[in-house]
């Protein structure tokens, strides 16, 4: 069970107990406070996920959950993890958590969730309004994300102006993904033969990619078939 999220909601024998506070005593000990403590388990469970160590970082972030149990950077780190074993209902489950307190990356994973269709039914329009909710909070991501769906007319009506002031705000926050290159000017100067391409199709594109790598246990699973490719929308792994 300590490779389940939360422990798999299984109750803890008299013997964990004892060694679940002989943890928490000696996390606080090292690192100061509870705090501080978790946010150290989940540095460490990021760690273990870039390794690809998904039971590692699991038990990682139980550890942070012990320390610290509403800690949204914690439930984030289970939605990753689950969503690249492919769980998506998992994905969602925790992520939505995490981003119903808050958390700007999972609210970027929850859009990208309807956005491609994964452990929901795909939503355009529920995309737009949680990408709305991370640009509200100056989320680099879903400004950037927000201003493509005005950009293409989807999931919102089209407004060129809207979305060149969500591309600006993006910019002002530090937004250096490539996703840069989905921007309407930019990707139909690169691709003059495709000027009545939609947006649906270029997101179907991305999800088969996004799909088929999640089938093989892929990190940073989307762009293979698109020019200047990056992970910087989808997922977001850290806060």
């Amino acid at each position: 069970k300590n490779e389940l999220p939360m422990y798999g909601g299984l109750p803890f024998t008299s013997q964990e107990e004892e060694i679940n506070k002989d943890f928490i005593r000696e996390a606080v000990r090292i690192a100061g406070d509870k705090e501080k403590a978790a946010q150290r388990a989940i540095e460490a469970g990021w760690d273990s996920y870039f390794k690809k160590d998904y039971a590692q970082a699991i038990r990682r972030f139980n550890q942070a959950w012990l320390l610290d149990p509403e800690n949204p950077g914690v439930f984030h780190g289970f939605g990753t993890v689950m969503g690249d074993l492919g769980q998506g209902d998992e994905f969602v489950k925790w992520n939505r958590k995490a981003a119903e307190a808050r958390w700007g990356n999972a609210q970027v994973n929850m859009a990208w969730a309807y956005l491609i269709g994964y452990g929901v039914d795909q939503n355009a329009q529920e995309a737009a309004r949680w990408y709305q909710i991370a640009a509200d909070q100056d989320h680099p991501t879903g400004l950037n994300a927000l201003g493509l769906l005005y950009d293409w007319g989807h999931g919102v009506a089209q407004d060129s102006a809207k979305a060149k002031v969500f591309y600006e705000k993006a910019d002002q926050e530090g937004f250096a993904g490539n996703w840069k290159y989905f921007r309407k000017e930019v990707f139909l100067k690169e691709n003059p033969d495709a000027e009545n391409i939609t947006f649906q199709e270029i997101i179907n594109d991305l999800s088969e990619d996004y799909f088929r790598d999640v089938k093989k246990n892929k990190q940073h699973a989307v762009f293979s078939r698109v020019k200047d490719r990056s992970s910087t929308l989808i997922p977001w792994r850290r806060r």
